[in-house]
């Protein structure tokens, strides 16, 4: 990342740069702040520059109506990276708004800063991603539903319908 001119910014969030417990299966939440995201996720094959991918998946998610594209990557003798790939002036709106993201409410750790901007960005105040209990009729439903689907992705299994139990695993 040091040497590629389009990379700005690296920043770790998640488990890995929060007061959270990890493991040897927690993943690496990596936010590369790039000047152009096209160049990492027109050719993916950068991602073969650390170990040997197992698999990997094309993701996306929105960060205030831009679209941030992921890769998520699952190393042979690493754990999970997932690569998300920022403009980097996402990242100055962020530190001039003085509001942090949620996923960086709970921590963050600053691996690259080649303009010197992160100094500026305001510290995690650890109250992201605050689940509320369920109620009882929300946990039961919940409950019902995953072994409603469990039972039937079975069925499928069972016929060598991998599609169908691929389908339903996703949700109906």
């Amino acid at each position: 990342a040091k040497n590629e001119s389009e990379i700005r910014t690296l920043i770790l969030e998640g488990s890995q740069a929060s007061n959270s417990p990890t493991d040897e299966l927690s993943d690496y939440d990596l936010n590369v702040f790039v000047v152009n995201p096209d160049k990492y996720t027109s050719d993916n094959s950068w991602i073969n520059n650390f170990d040997q991918v197992l698999v990997y998946q094309k993701e996306k998610f929105f960060y205030k109506n831009i679209e941030i594209p992921t890769r998520l990557v699952l190393y042979k003798n690493n754990p999970r990276v997932d690569f998300s790939f920022w403009p980097i002036n996402v990242l100055y709106k962020i530190i001039e708004n003085r509001i942090l993201p949620e996923s960086y409410r709970n921590g963050y750790e600053v691996l690259l800063d080649k303009d010197k901007i992160i100094d500026n960005i305001i510290l995690p105040n650890y109250d992201g991603f605050i689940i509320n209990q369920p109620t009882e009729d929300e946990l039961l439903t919940t409950m019902y539903n995953f072994w409603f689907e469990a039972c039937s992705i079975t069925k499928y299994l069972k016929r060598d319908r991998l599609w169908f139990a691929k389908i339903l695993e996703n949700g109906p």
